[in-house]
């Protein structure tokens, strides 16, 4: 599959420059920054934000030399991982060997994923980081990844992720202060690290997914109580498929309250319009305004996103152009509320209820071994239709951060609005008589940029015959198509990232947010034999 991204974020917002590397830093003669290719055209030194605002480049690759070696140390942007995935049901083995960049057959350049039936993958980490604006093309293999996660966790590498992943809080709470592993509660957490700081490594997915279908999010803990969430499903029901907050509007009268986000915004992708998916801002509002008395959201009833929280104001305050968040007025391809909105996570020794059977039951406790914790996470995210385009060229995908609260989370496709989570739906939440529900911090810890591709029984697009010979007996020629398509790529022409200088830094140990101290002196949980952690 082949994409472009962009994105704009601001991050840690304290004006200066904090690189990995020690030592002075100089700026070049040529005046080209540091983090930015030389490939990169001039024209795309600047860029502006949907917000107006004049942005500069401050990093880019164009992945226009060919035969890089990805290699811990040897990039002085990427590294690659040599390891295999241990979470959602994975399959997958992340290779160093599968990751390699090329040049096309018209002459363009581009960063290449390989994905065999029995290597797959590239993940990147602690080389660039916090990119701020970012653009990047890709083909879409079988469960493609562009992310960014919070320094303070390696991916894939669980002690440092433990009770790490994916907090973005700060305030102290006895309630929560052992299930986050620097907790605000804390006046001396050493490691230079700041006092009274709640600290984590937050999530923000650019897309995820493959098939007909990608997922844009962002993965922030702690996560609402029960009371706040969809309504469990009962009798078998798929959690995927119905349950939409606040429907039927009785809910909300029952609980005395709104549940979950509120005010996040859904815009239209274009694609062929289809004429039953039209809908008229008026008989929506009107629809709100009556309550919804179905069990399940109608195109005729509740907004095209099925979000019935959402705002639906006009797009970037643009009244006359008729465009109106979570409305599809033209019948286009239209994001809607992800059905999966987290999990709940636990140490292997749980006895707690909401947590799946203990790993290790053999009455010795938690052994010593892991710190215990059980805590909700939540997932906010939109999933939206892909077309055939997106295998067939490339598509520029954009993502733009802003921290504070103004701030907000912003997912684009050429430019045009798709997602956009404002930092008000993370820091203002419902809440009940007694406030029981946590206010978040919109994320502003510096993150790093992940691309993968993974391969899962229950997540993405599923291979036939999963963990088995492909073709199985050979005798089905569907499944014998699909497994002579491999190898598969993900194709990535370029990445581009922009920030707004006089009020924005890059860096991954800035003082407002510092990280090395901490990495340095639990060296162990961030990497192993294979996977050296080399600035």
């Amino acid at each position: 599959m082949k994409v472009l991204v962009l994105a704009f974020v601001v991050l840690t917002g304290n004006g200066g420059v904090s690189s990995a590397a020690k030592g002075p830093h100089y700026d070049a003669s040529s005046g080209i920054p540091a983090w930015v290719d030389i490939d990169t055209p001039k024209q795309f030194y600047k860029a502006t934000s949907s917000r107006g605002e004049s942005w500069d480049l401050v990093m880019s690759d164009e992945f226009n030399r060919p035969g890089r070696n990805f290699t811990a140390g040897m990039d002085p942007m990427w590294t690659a991982i040599e390891m295999a995935d241990g979470v959602n049901a994975a399959l997958e083995y992340y290779s160093v060997n599968m990751t390699e960049t090329v040049t096309e057959a018209d002459g363009r350049g581009v960063f290449r994923i390989i994905t065999k039936l029995d290597d797959i993958s590239f993940r990147v980490y602690n080389q660039y980081k916090n990119p701020p604006g970012f653009q990047q093309s890709i083909y879409y293999p079988t469960w493609p990844g562009v992310w960014l996660l919070g320094n303070l966790g390696r991916a894939l590498f669980m002690a440092s992720t433990s009770r790490m992943w994916p907090w973005s809080y700060n305030e102290c709470d006895a309630n929560l202060e052992k299930d986050q592993r620097i907790s605000a509660c804390d006046g001396n957490p050493g490691f230079g690290l700041n006092p009274h700081q709640g600290r984590g490594a937050p999530e923000i997915d650019i897309l995820e997914g493959g098939g007909a279908a990608i997922s844009s999010s962002v993965q922030i803990a702690p996560g609402m109580p029960d009371e706040y969430r969809p309504v469990f499903p009962i009798n078998g029901e798929s959690p995927y498929c119905a349950n939409t907050p606040d429907v039927p509007s009785s809910i909300t009268a029952t609980r005395g309250h709104r549940s979950w986000y509120q005010g996040l915004r859904y815009a239209a992708h274009v694609c062929a319009a289809k004429a039953d998916q039209i809908q008229v801002a008026s008989q929506i509002n009107a629809s709100l305004e009556l309550g919804i008395v179905d069990n399940s959201c109608k195109l005729s009833t509740c907004p095209a996103s099925f979000d019935v929280n959402g705002d639906r104001g006009p797009v970037d305050g643009k009244a006359g152009s008729g465009l109106y968040w979570g409305v599809n007025k033209d019948g286009q391809c239209f994001p809607v509320m992800n059905g999966y909105n987290g999990a709940y996570l636990c140490d292997p020794y749980t006895t707690n209820s909401k947590c799946t059977a203990p790993l290790h039951s053999d009455g010795n406790g938690n052994g010593n071994k892991i710190a215990p914790f059980a805590y909700q996470m939540d997932a906010i995210s939109a999933n939206w239709p892909v077309e055939f385009a997106a295998y067939s060229g490339y598509l520029k995908y954009q993502l733009e951060w802003v921290l504070g609260r103004r701030g907000y989370v912003r997912w684009m496709i050429d430019g045009v609005p798709l997602f956009e989570i404002p930092a008000e739906a993370l820091e203002s939440p419902p809440q009940n008589a007694a406030k029981s529900n946590p206010k978040k911090l919109m994320i502003e810890e510096p993150l790093y940029l992940i691309f993968n591709t993974a391969l899962s029984t229950s997540w993405g697009t599923v291979p036939p015959n999963a963990g088995k010979p492909c073709r199985g007996d050979g005798l089905d020629p569907k499944v014998n198509r699909i497994c002579d398509a491999y190898p598969l790529y993900l194709k990535l022409d370029y990445i581009r990232v922009w920030q707004n200088t006089s009020t924005m830094s890059v860096g991954c140990d800035p003082a407002s947010h510092p990280t090395r101290l901490w990495i340095d002196g639990h060296k162990s949980e961030y990497e192993d034999i294979d996977n050296p952690n080399i600035d």
